[in-house]
């Protein structure tokens, strides 16, 4: 028969977190909003909310489990703040016709066809150095184009959810999809490819 009740947490135990999973939180929250300071501040949050809420965990996964939970969502507050105060200089997209975004994409794509990539692609995801030109060439994505392909290629999150988070409507992530396809194919093919 197991115990369900919530383990008992000391401070000296909490402190313990920062160290055995502090570097892992502020590398998974680095690499979703991209901003040292952000991230810093939003692993904080998550100790200070674990801290908080010590006497509910009750287990049933891991520490580590429960506090990227907790940090995931620090992450989509963020985020759901961001995107919903963004500033008017930006282009609204939903002001802009369909057909207009695609005359505006098809014009982009047809400006230069990608060069062949001689390497193996899967060899490529192995080396170190095509992560830091990777992470050099999202960083140069406008903010919201970033996230979009973060959540949606690496974090595999639905169409729905990304919309509701950032905001926009199905037509206009698809259109932000698709130029930080074309961007970081751009990006990595000119550091990359051709260097």
């Amino acid at each position: 028969m197991t115990d369900n009740s919530p383990k008992k947490y000391s401070s000296q135990d909490a402190k313990q977190w920062v160290d055995l999973y502090g570097d892992r939180l502020y590398r998974y929250a680095l690499s979703r909003i991209n901003k040292v300071e952000v991230a810093q501040d939003l692993v904080q949050e998550t100790f200070l909310s674990a801290f908080k809420a010590r006497e509910q965990y009750r287990g049933e996964a891991s520490e580590f489990s429960w506090l990227i939970s907790i940090l995931k969502n620090k992450i989509m507050d963020f985020l759901r703040a961001k995107y919903k105060t963004r500033s008017s200089e930006q282009i609204n997209i939903d002001d802009l016709s369909v057909d207009h975004l695609f005359k505006m994409a098809q014009r982009e794509c047809h400006k230069k066809s990608p060069s062949n990539w001689i390497p193996n692609p899967n060899e490529l995801l192995e080396k170190k150095e095509f992560w830091k030109i990777f992470e050099m060439c999202l960083g140069k994505l406008a903010a919201v184009g970033a996230q979009a392909f973060t959540m949606r290629e690496v974090e595999h999150m639905n169409v729905k959810e990304i919309c509701n988070i950032l905001g926009i409507t199905t037509s206009n992530l698809y259109v932000l999809l698709h130029r930080a396809r074309s961007l970081l194919r751009d990006c990595i093919d000119t550091h990359w490819i051709k260097a």
